[in-house]
């Protein structure tokens, strides 16, 4: 991972991916925190972008994504766990496999609001304590 830490400063090089699916965007949060965010991870030496987002969706969705265009490039500043970050972000369009299913449901905000089936074995989330798609328009 492309990450450095000095003192209570700690800079970040990050992927996040933007997916749509009918007019909602995929968004997650862990256990632990009260926000959400889009899916994604920190790069790793030697990979790309595109990598490090196919790598990052596969470890956290366990689906293969496809990598349709950058969107925009986002540097960031925040405090997070008694630490103060500098993050720089790339945020990758991806597209969702074409044989994936949706249901998107009312739910309360601790249960999964996204669930997907792939095949009938469905979408495994790990680490994640909810997986959701807000609206758009």
């Amino acid at each position: 991972m492309i990450t450095f830490t000095e003192g209570q400063n700690k800079f970040n090089f990050r992927v996040a991916g933007i997916a749509v699916h009918r007019d909602r965007i995929l968004l997650h949060t862990t256990l632990q925190d009260d926000f959400w965010n889009l899916p994604g991870g920190r790069v790793e030496f030697q990979e790309s972008t595109d990598q490090a987002l196919i790598r990052e969706i596969r470890e956290e969705l366990g689906i293969d994504i496809q990598i349709d265009k950058l969107l925009y490039v986002n540097e960031d500043f925040f405090e997070y766990d008694r630490m103060k970050y500098h993050e720089i972000g790339f945020s990758l369009h991806f597209l969702f496999p074409k044989a994936m299913k949706f249901w998107i449901g009312r739910a309360s905000s601790q249960a999964l609001r996204m669930a997907a089936d792939l095949s009938s074995n469905g979408l495994q989330l790990r680490n994640y304590r909810a997986c959701r798609y807000i609206r758009l328009s």
